[in-house]
């Protein structure tokens, strides 16, 4: 006896399958999935090309003496901030590129949410390419120069799960009194790279002072958006400002070893911040002295 025989029906479904409208609605279903996973794809590459044409600029950008028509020359989409609040008197523009908070998918995914298939809904949008993320970069100016400039760079890791998103935070100038304090603070003052406690792999911030060496203000610039292509995404921040996190684990390394007493203010770190450090480091010696 045949397969046939004992099972009927699956020639009729046979049939069925491989007749001609199924045929097509299943290639028509196929293409339109193809066709949703480039277009998120071509979105991730022309949101990267985006981001780091800003970033470009942004690198160029030098404290107390970059001009008003400088930074306007280089990014004419600026938009202005109010003056009143933060920025009082001074005046302040930005400019931001992203998704975050807005668009189609995360008007879906709130709906999604509500009928409680919100996970697998993002996890299919992330599969296909889709990305969320924003990124913001904000200018101070005072007496017609740049003071203080930041960005802010946030990108889902895919995870669906606290925090969910990876935190880039980089500001160059603004107030001294409140500079990033932490053991490693007197190998470098003017260039400071730190992560938040919690979610190391998640948050990576960058903080200088007109005193920084160029490079190291560079290396807060030099944003490597590539892994929003591939199928994982990006999934740590380190991935995405590699220069900035070898400087911290230099920088650390070098806190370390001095605070352990091994080669103690003997200027092991190389990529130092130049006169600032060296007088830091003086001053350190004289008040070991004294004791």
């Amino acid at each position: 006896m045949s397969f046939s025989d004992q099972f009927p029906w699956t020639l009729g479904l046979w049939r069925f399958l491989t007749s001609r409208p199924v045929c097509v609605g299943l290639l028509c279903v196929v293409g339109s999935i193809a066709l949703l996973a480039a277009s998120f794809h071509i979105q991730a590459a022309v949101y990267t090309r985006r981001v780091t044409a800003v970033a470009r600029v942004m690198a160029g950008i030098r404290l107390n003496r970059t001009t008003q028509a400088d930074l306007h020359r280089s990014l004419p989409n600026l938009q202005s901030l109010p003056s009143a609040g933060s920025c009082a008197p001074d005046v302040c523009y930005y400019v931001s590129v992203g998704n975050l908070w807005n668009g189609p998918a995360s008007n879906l995914l709130e709906k999604a949410g509500r009928l409680g298939i919100a996970f697998p809904f993002y996890r299919t949008l992330f599969f296909l390419g889709h990305r969320f993320a924003r990124f913001e970069a904000r200018f101070r100016l005072r007496s017609g120069v740049v003071s203080e400039y930041t960005y802010k760079l946030q990108l889902d890791d895919g995870s669906f799960s606290t925090p969910g998103l990876l935190t880039l935070d980089v500001q160059g100038g603004g107030d001294n009194e409140l500079r990033y304090l932490s053991d490693s603070f007197d190998e470098n003052p003017e260039y400071q790279v730190h992560s938040f406690h919690k979610w190391p792999d998640k948050d990576l911030g960058v903080r200088f002072f007109p005193g920084a060496a160029a490079e190291q203000q560079s290396h807060a610039f030099q944003l490597q958006l590539s892994c929003m292509q591939r199928s994982q995404g990006c999934r740590f921040a380190r991935e995405i400002l590699p220069a900035a996190y070898e400087d911290m684990e230099q920088i650390s390394f070098a806190a370390r070893r001095r605070l352990d007493g091994q080669d103690a203010l003997s200027g092991s770190y190389s990529c130092g911040s130049g006169e600032a450090l060296s007088q830091t480091r003086h001053s350190v010696g004289r008040s070991d002295t004294s004791e």
